[in-house]
C-alpha cells in the first residue's frame, strides 16, 4: 500500500462557484491559481477549475494584502462568491 503523505486542495468551478476537493502529494504542489479541466457536476460540463490550496488561509491573505495584483484581486473575487454560494446551498 503507497504510504506516501497527501494534503487536500479545493477546485472551484468558475461558473458555478461549486467547490470540490482532490489530494496531491506533498512536494507535488501546483502555482497560485492552476488550472484542472474536471466535469462539474452542477453545470453538467467540462470545465477549467481553480485549484486553491486552502480557500479559507487564501481568503485571509488575500485580504490583509494592501496591494494586489490584478490576479490576487480575481481570486479574492471568486473566494468570496464561493463562500456565499456555499452558504446557500446549506441552508
Amino acid at each position: 500500500m503507497n504510504k506516501r503523505k497527501t494534503f487536500k486542495t479545493d477546485l472551484i468551478c468558475p461558473q458555478c462557484y461549486n467547490r470540490t476537493f482532490i489530494r496531491r502529494i506533498i512536494g507535488r504542489e501546483r502555482p497560485f491559481a492552476h488550472k484542472k479541466k474536471l466535469y462539474c457536476i452542477k453545470c453538467k460540463e467540462e470545465v477549467d477549475h481553480i485549484e486553491v490550496r486552502d480557500i479559507d488561509l487564501l481568503e485571509k491573505d488575500l485580504e490583509f494584502l494592501t496591494k494586489r495584483t490584478e490576479k490576487e484581486e480575481e481570486m479574492l473575487t471568486l473566494v468570496k462568491k464561493v463562500k456565499r454560494s456555499n452558504i446557500s446551498d446549506h441552508r
